[in-house]
């Protein structure tokens, strides 16, 4: 476990600085990442089960503080889900260790980022230990647990901000949490100072949007409706885009085939399904590759601000 930890902190430290500078691509939006939030908890089992359906492979930016607790029953289930994504295929990457809820309890996107000195100990070796700890204890051997812990922490979605740091892509959205002048640009320096530290900080280019307002946390729309919004994005980079879903959207009582119905009109369309640990690299297909001078003129949609 102790070099698994290790690992974990070279990912995420000054250490580790290496990168391939991003060429961007031109031409059809064909590759589509999947990106689920929030969990393991209620509804990723149902995501899993979909996504093993479609044979699709997707990236699970979880929250370690699930796997602690004393309920369990509970721990159990989360155990057997999170060995289940590594086991079908899929990544896990980091959601911060607790949603950052040490700065907003109540779970508001009000005052998330404070002190980017003291909100990065909330992610990195405080989200890998947990998270490998129980896939350890669900008997995943060594090796697979030191690539798993290596891309958690390598791999950074930050809660309730579309930042990103990937390559060449530097992106913000400082208005995404308030106030402005203090969250928001507390955000920005906290993805600067990850991103210095040798880790990829993972926005998303659209969302499959859940109505916040209303109970149950279901989407906001179909299945159809999703597809169009890919299929008329600016993503970041041409060609790639990441989709930002919930695991909490899948759980019984709706939710799935508003899933179902998406990935088979993009499956139908030709779009291919990847995981974020190869984004940087992968060329869509079909693109042509071109210089940074070609995307001078190309500027790419802000992501929807959401409650995320």
């Amino acid at each position: 476990m102790k070099i698994l930890i290790l690992l974990a902190f070279l990912a995420s430290s000054s250490i580790v600085q290496c990168s391939v500078r991003m060429r961007r691509h031109t031409g059809p939006h064909n590759l589509i990442y999947m990106t689920f939030d929030d969990g393991p908890g209620a509804g990723t089992l149902q995501t899993l089960d979909v996504l093993k359906e479609f044979k699709i492979s997707a990236t699970f930016f979880v929250n370690g503080i699930h796997l602690d607790t004393n309920n369990r029953q509970a721990l159990t289930e989360r155990r057997q889900l999170i060995h289940r994504i590594v086991q079908e295929g899929h990544m896990i990457g980091d959601h911060s260790y607790n949603h950052m809820k040490n700065n907003t309890p109540d779970g508001s996107p009000n005052n998330v980022y404070k002190t980017p000195e003291e909100d990065i100990l909330y992610f990195g070796l405080k989200n890998v230990e947990p998270v490998a700890r129980e896939l350890k204890a669900a008997g995943l051997d060594n090796q697979t647990l030191s690539k798993v812990s290596f891309n958690i922490a390598k791999h950074v979605r930050m809660p309730y901000t579309a930042n990103w740091r990937v390559g060449d892509i530097v992106a913000n959205c400082v208005d995404c949490t308030l106030p402005v002048h203090i969250s928001g640009k507390a955000g920005v320096a906290l993805a600067d100072l990850m991103h210095k530290r040798g880790v990829d900080v993972i926005g998303w280019d659209t969302e499959f949007a859940i109505d916040w307002r209303k109970p149950g946390s279901r989407y906001a729309h179909d299945g159809a409706e999703m597809m169009r919004k890919v299929e008329n994005v600016k993503p970041q980079s041409p060609g790639k885009i990441v989709v930002l879903s919930h695991d909490r959207a899948h759980r019984p009582g709706g939710g799935v085939s508003e899933l179902t119905e998406f990935f088979k009109l993009a499956l139908a369309k030709g779009y291919q399904f990847r995981t974020i640990d190869t984004y940087e690299t992968d060329k869509p297909v079909g693109a042509r590759t071109v210089g940074a001078e070609t995307m001078e003129n190309y500027t790419p949609d802000k992501p929807e601000k959401i409650f995320s």
